[in-house]
C-alpha cells in the first residue's frame, strides 16, 4: 500500500480500489468526492485536536470540556447502579434509562431515545444526510474488490 504525496491517496494492488484517507480522523472513503464531502461535513471550522483521541473541536474550551471524558475521576454516581461520570447532564441522562423515560420522539417512526444524540443518530436513517463514520456504516470495510 503506498501513500501519494499530497498524503490523501492510498494506492492498492491490483484487483483492490484506491482509497482516500482523512489525515484528521484516519476514516477511508472510496472516491475523492466522498472524501472531500466528508471534510466540509465534519472538519470545516475544526482547529483544535485532543492530544490523546485526535477528535477534532471548534474550540479550545470544548477539547478542555473532551478531556473529561479520558479522565478516571467521575464525581458524580447514579443512586440505582454503578454508573459514574463528570457531567450532571450525563448522569440526568443516564438516570432516564432506570426510569424508562424517551422523550427524544422520532417524526417518522415510532422510535424514541433517551438523548437528542441518540434520536439525531437515528434520524440519519431516514435522511441519509449528516457526517457517517465507517463504523456507522455497518464495520470497517476498507477494500472494494
Amino acid at each position: 500500500m503506498k501513500q501519494s504525496k499530497a498524503g490523501n491517496k492510498i494506492e492498492k494492488g491490483m484487483g483492490q480500489a484506491r482509497l482516500f484517507q482523512c489525515k484528521q480522523c484516519s476514516s477511508h472513503f472510496p472516491t475523492n468526492k466522498k472524501f472531500q464531502a466528508h471534510r466540509r461535513q465534519v472538519h470545516r471550522g475544526r482547529r483544535f485536536a485532543c492530544d490523546k483521541c485526535k477528535k477534532m473541536f471548534k474550540t479550545r474550551g470544548h477539547v478542555t470540556e473532551h478531556m473529561l471524558s479520558h479522565s478516571t475521576n467521575k464525581p458524580l454516581k447514579c443512586d440505582q447502579c454503578e454508573y459514574r461520570c463528570h457531567r450532571n447532564g450525563d448522569l440526568r441522562e443516564h438516570k432516564r434509562l432506570h426510569l424508562g423515560l424517551k422523550p427524544f420522539k422520532c417524526t417518522e417512526c415510532q422510535a424514541a431515545y433517551t438523548s437528542r444524540h441518540m434520536l439525531n443518530s437515528h434520524l440519519r436513517k431516514h435522511t441519509g444526510k449528516g457526517p457517517l463514520r465507517i463504523s456507522d456504516m455497518g464495520g470497517d470495510v476498507l477494500v472494494k474488490n
